[in-house]
């Protein structure tokens, strides 16, 4: 765990639909052809800190058929036009059994001296 601020440009970008679905906290993951970090690295977006709690190596219709939800996908159909969207390729065209990185993330919250020390 090396719990590095994320801040080179090559560091987790967004698409602006993306950006909205992980502000709102409907994504909580995002897949990308390699790792980008290490588990405790943290990022902003839209003024908000997340950190990384696992990135998983896995293939890309593994993360199809069991993690888009955690996309923010309502379906395994939905998430591959999307990842198609992002790196310009058409379904027929994707290799679903490419090796790809699942970063998995949440949102760091304030601390809250209120609540007893706990976290909102």
């Amino acid at each position: 765990m090396s719990g590095a601020v994320l801040t080179h440009p090559s560091d987790l970008r967004f698409t602006p639909r993306n950006a909205i679905l992980v502000q709102c906290g409907l994504k909580l993951a995002t897949t990308r052809r390699s790792a980008h970090g290490s588990v405790g690295d943290e990022f902003e977006l839209g003024g908000t800190r997340f950190y990384i709690r696992a990135i998983i190596e896995t293939t890309l219709w593994r993360v199809a058929e069991e993690a888009y939800l955690l996309e923010g996908e309502p379906s395994p159909g939905y998430f591959l036009d999307e990842w198609c969207r992002c790196y310009g390729t058409t379904v027929d065209q994707v290799d679903v059994h490419q090796r790809v990185f699942l970063h998995v993330f949440s949102a760091i919250y304030p601390f809250v001296p209120a609540l007893g020390g706990r976290r909102a």
